[in-house]
Order: C-alpha cells, then structure tokens, then sequence
C-alpha cells in the first residue's frame, strides 16, 4: 500500500513521500511547490478509498491458494475489482452452482473451502484489509503535526507515540 500511495503523490503532484501512515504523509520537494499545493495552508486533508494495484493483489492470492488449493479454479470466475471489493458484478455459474449479483465473494468461495471455512473468513478478511486503505490523509508542513501524528484517543498506539513509542526520539 505504500507504492499506491507513493506513486499517487509522485504522479499527482510531483511530491516525493519519504515517511507515511494512514493518516500523515510528511515530505519533501522544493518551496514552490509546497507553496503551490498547500495554497498558503498549513496543511489539507483529503479523504481517500485507495486499493492496491492488481500485481500486489495477485501476489495476496497467491498466499490464499497455497493454503485453499481448492480455490485456485474457483477464483478464475471473478475479476479483481469483485475480490477487492468482497462483492459480485454479475450472476455466476461455478462448478454447477449458481450465485446472484451482489453476492459477497468471501461467502461464494467459502462454499468451496473443504477444511476449515471460519479459518477462511478471517484470511479473507485479512486479505481485503491489506489491500484497501480508507481514512484521512493529511498533508502538512506543520512540524507539530508531523511530532503528534501518532498520539490519539483511540486504543492502538504507534512506534513513533512521544510518550511510549520505541522509536520516539526518532521523531
């Protein structure tokens, strides 16, 4: 996910990323563009829907049918936009089984699973976490911003957190 978003600033905007989370993308280029793009703003903030190009997705489904070699025939039915996005385009006829539009594929290739559908599930699920990002990305020049992106409210804490992090003098 860190090429995806990589490329989608280098292309954008010519800004070449040198440190991202989800949530922060700190970087560099010359005066001018920073300028340009921020507009007089210490930062933007943009919400994304990022997926991970096909290669990266081909390369997940790999780790899936080594484990369910079962499902190597079964995945040749769905296009990578229905694995991606764990719903069906369009009606499917697999091994003399029928399933409707809007099905989740999760479901369809569970049916298929001999050993273990639960375990298959929470693989699936694995799979579709890894090659989506959803969230806030902020831009910013804003040096305290960059210091505290890690620290929140929430229930994770990150490596780079001021207060327990391991790499916080890093920061």
């Amino acid at each position: 996910m860190q090429y995806k978003v990589n490329k989608f600033f280098k292309e954008g905007y010519g800004i070449q990323v040198v440190n991202s989370t989800p949530f922060l993308l700190a970087y560099k280029k010359s005066k001018e563009k920073l300028k340009e793009l921020l507009k007089g703003k210490n930062k933007i903030t943009k919400e994304v829907n990022l997926t991970a190009d096909d290669d990266y997705i081909y390369k997940k489904l790999k780790g899936i049918t080594k484990k369910y070699t079962e499902l190597k025939t079964v995945l040749e039915n769905f296009d990578i936009e229905e694995i991606a996005n764990n719903k069906t385009n369009s009606k499917k006829l697999i091994k003399d089984e029928h399933f409707q539009k809007g099905m989740r594929t999760s479901k369809i290739l569970a049916s298929f699973v001999e050993d273990s559908p639960k375990n298959f599930y929470q693989d699936y699920s694995m799979l579709i976490q890894d090659i989506k990002i959803q969230g806030t990305i902020v831009i910013t020049i804003d040096l305290l911003e960059m210091m505290t992106a890690s620290m929140n409210n929430n229930s994770w804490t990150s490596c780079l957190d001021l207060d327990k992090g391991t790499y916080r003098a890093g920061v």
